[in-house]
């Protein structure tokens, strides 16, 4: 904890956080006997999305339909709005994929060789990591 005495800042750092010690804080002054104390404070967890697939790889049978699936771990949780689909290689087919209403999930309608060489990918996007 570090005081600056001209601007009568004091400053709490915290480093490697743990899940531990999310909660709320409050500072107490002690001057002269008589205590002083701060509004609570609350300290909540942001962490850096990780998008995990739920298969690392998935065999398709030509002509059928095939679902690529993940699960994302965000704290607080990611919205829709904030996860996206894309593929490298081939062209986006809006006819032939489409993905879930929680967008964590990419259906492939009637699977074509092709299908076979792109590289799909999901990435989330937060405000915070």
């Amino acid at each position: 904890m570090s005081y600056d005495q001209e601007d009568a800042l004091a400053t709490l750092k915290m480093r490697a956080l743990e899940e531990s010690d999310l909660g709320e804080y409050r500072c107490d002054v002690d001057y002269k006997g008589t205590v002083y104390s701060s509004e609570l404070i609350a300290l909540d967890l942001r962490t850096k999305p990780e998008v995990v697939p739920v298969e690392s790889t998935v065999t398709a049978i030509l002509g059928a339909d095939t679902s690529l699936s993940v699960v994302v771990k965000a704290e607080p949780s990611a919205s829709p709005e904030q996860i996206t689909w894309s593929t490298l290689k081939i062209t986006w087919d809006d006819a032939r994929y489409s993905v879930s209403e929680e967008r964590r999930s990419l259906t492939i309608n009637n699977v074509t060789r092709s299908d076979g060489e792109g590289y799909f990918s999901c990435e989330v996007r937060t405000d915070y990591a």
